[in-house]
């Protein structure tokens, strides 16, 4: 018989295998000096019971037990018909049934016998309780995922190297990181999160070693013009996170006497630094014409217009939709937006936009138009104020809440007072931000790059933006 004539099914039988009785053995069927022999096979383990003569009352001549001589037959038809080995064809799981059974009928000492008989029973049993559960059997078993041990081998190289290649760390040229991540790809190479998870929590207990530095590069008039409030916080938070991951911050000043992008360049590379971070910068809208195609960059806000790199920065639309529902839901709803052009333009229009959305989605409201101001222009916001009446302003400027009680506007029983960016020590309310989180979460995002090898203008500008929470001060009040 063809093995797949009987494969194809989770019960099959086997014809008629005809052959001499042994001596001593009486013919069985209407010719005396043929057997015949039919075998069920069961879900591919057999579950054959031994016997050497035939069962008493079997209506069929070749109903019986096999015996011992006659399974040894059987396994031998079936392994002659594969000269090859085991078929591709068969599925994995047929294929260790076949040879349980083979295995089965050749071993010859008792106890090793009784030891496969066993295990081919309790084989037996998980596959007839699959199917009466209704699972299907599967083709093939599950195939081994490959490893880097199993690259390493197939390319020559350490495991180290390529634990180094596939992480993104560890300086290896750009031509053999592709070459590994090739193969690797190619090869369905999937990182384990199980052991990622392991590994990072056991790098969490232990101090980490000095992984690199990474430059904070500031481009104001003066060396120190960079340390506004929410900068210095940015820097803080980013110094704090890098020193827990093992990297060092320094600070680069691109006004030094002769110092160009190209020399800084140099500089950075000569010290092994290759990661910038690019403080805000001390005008909107500035453009130039960097090269730091050697280096992973983020930078703060959107104070750079070109070239652009991957940006984290706080969100002004969505925390200006925040800000606008928050004092709804104290009972106001005429609310009043006065911003300052520079401010707009740091953030590019996103606080505007999220007031006039904010706006147009309330319909219950009363529209009242944002004032754009400059300094000094406290009568055009008490035109403003006398005109539109509103029972709360939100204003971009922290002049202006001075320059109003100054005017004689008591705060907040005239109205209530917001400034976009809130003020916790003045009282004052609206949307704090975390500086020092902005930081760090631009240091994480830097060290992610360095890991990616991901260097100079992305190809697609990534955006990280971070919402505020509303702090209502002693400036706002509920209305009725």
């Amino acid at each position: 018989p063809r093995p797949e004539e009987f494969l194809q099914r989770g019960e099959a039988h086997v014809g008629h295998h005809m052959e001499k009785p042994a001596v001593g053995e009486e013919p069985v069927g209407d010719q005396g000096v043929e057997v015949g022999v039919e075998v069920e096979v069961f879900c591919w383990i057999g579950s054959i019971r031994s016997s050497s003569r035939p069962a008493a009352g079997d209506a069929m001549p070749g109903n019986r037990l096999m015996g011992l001589r006659e399974k040894r037959n059987l396994a031998r038809i079936i392994m002659e018909q594969m000269e090859d080995g085991l078929p591709a064809w068969m599925p994995a799981f047929r294929q260790e049934c076949l040879l349980g059974l083979w295995a089965q009928t050749h071993v010859k000492h008792p106890i090793l016998a009784w030891l496969t008989s066993e295990i081919i029973k309790i084989t037996h049993g998980l596959v007839c309780g699959m199917a009466a559960n209704g699972k299907p059997f599967p083709d093939r078993m599950p195939e081994i995922p490959i490893t880097q041990r199993d690259i390493a081998k197939a390319l020559g190289l350490s495991q180290a190297t390529i634990s180094l290649a596939l992480s993104g760390r560890g300086k290896i040229s750009d031509d053999l990181r592709k070459r590994i991540r090739g193969y690797a790809e190619s090869h369905g190479y999937r990182m384990d999160p199980a052991l990622s998870a392991l590994a990072a929590y056991r790098r969490g207990k232990r101090r980490p070693g000095f992984q690199g530095t990474v430059a904070w590069v500031t481009n104001f008039d003066t060396r120190d013009g960079w340390k506004i409030d929410a900068f210095v916080d940015y820097h803080a938070g980013a110094e704090s996170f890098l020193a827990a991951h093992g990297y060092g911050l320094e600070t680069h000043w691109l006004g030094e006497p002769g110092m160009t992008v190209a020399r800084l360049s140099g500089i950075l590379r000569a010290r092994g630094i290759e990661c910038v971070l690019l403080c805000p910068q001390q005008h909107p809208g500035m453009v130039a014409d960097w090269d730091f195609s050697d280096f992973s960059v983020v930078t703060f806000g959107f104070t750079l217009a070109k070239p652009r790199f991957h940006m984290v920065t706080a969100q002004g639309f969505t925390s200006m939709r925040i800000l606008c529902d928050s004092l709804r839901e104290l009972g106001h709803r005429d609310i009043g937006f006065v911003y300052g052009q520079e401010i707009e333009q740091r953030s590019q229009g996103s606080w505007l936009g999220g007031y006039l959305v904010s706006q147009s989605l309330d319909r219950s409201a009363r529209s009242i138009p944002p004032l754009r101001i400059a300094s000094g222009d406290d009568a055009k916001i008490l035109r403003w104020l006398d005109r539109h009446k509103p029972d709360a302003v939100i204003c971009t400027e922290s002049t202006g809440f001075d320059s109003l009680q100054k005017s004689g506007c008591r705060i907040p029983n005239d109205f209530s007072f917001c400034l976009t960016v809130a003020d916790p020590v003045r009282g004052i309310g609206g949307m704090p931000f975390d500086n020092r989180r902005i930081g760090g979460i631009a240091a994480r995002k830097i060290i992610g790059l360095h890991h990616a090898r991901e260097r100079g203008t992305p190809p697609v500008h990534e955006f990280t933006a971070i919402e505020g929470v509303f702090e209502p001060g002693s400036s706002v009040t509920r209305r009725k």
